[in-house]
């Protein structure tokens, strides 16, 4: 269940821009975590040669990326316009800077962020994997 934050600076980037990237990164964030692209070339999962089968084992729905806002707060030192943060899960063979870069350029080619907040020393986006991270939903009691 990968979580995507999206931390920005009012100061910089209005909530109207914010709350037209979130929606658009349920979607685009599924799509390159499922994507082969987003694989080590080399990877290959116990008993499957290369990439055959890796598919399977990457896909991630839409539903289950939930995306959250956080506003920078004012005594914050250097800020980025827009900082998006992506916590996977466990790997299986996928390259977080290839993620990043991937929906990096999806990103700057949706039009959905202003060109002043983007490339070198602007905003980014941050891809961590967690090997052994461990996840499940709350019980109702019965």
């Amino acid at each position: 269940m990968p979580y995507v934050h999206v931390f920005f600076d009012p100061t910089k980037v209005d909530q109207a821009t914010v709350d037209k990237v979130k929606p658009w990164l349920q979607p685009n964030t599924a799509e390159v975590l499922s994507s082969l692209d987003s694989v080590y070339g080399d990877y290959t999962l116990p008993g499957k040669v290369n990439k055959v089968g890796v598919e399977e084992d990457i896909y991630t729905a839409k539903e289950e990326i939930f995306v959250y806002q956080h506003e920078i707060h004012p005594t914050d030192v250097n800020a980025a316009p827009l900082e998006i943060h992506i916590e996977a899960g466990s790997p299986k063979g996928r390259s977080g800077d290839k993620v990043q870069t991937i929906l990096g350029l999806k990103l700057s080619q949706s039009g959905l962020v202003p060109d002043e907040h983007l490339g070198k020393g602007n905003s980014c986006i941050f891809v961590n994997f967690h090997e052994y991270n461990g996840f499940g939903f709350i019980p109702k009691q019965t």
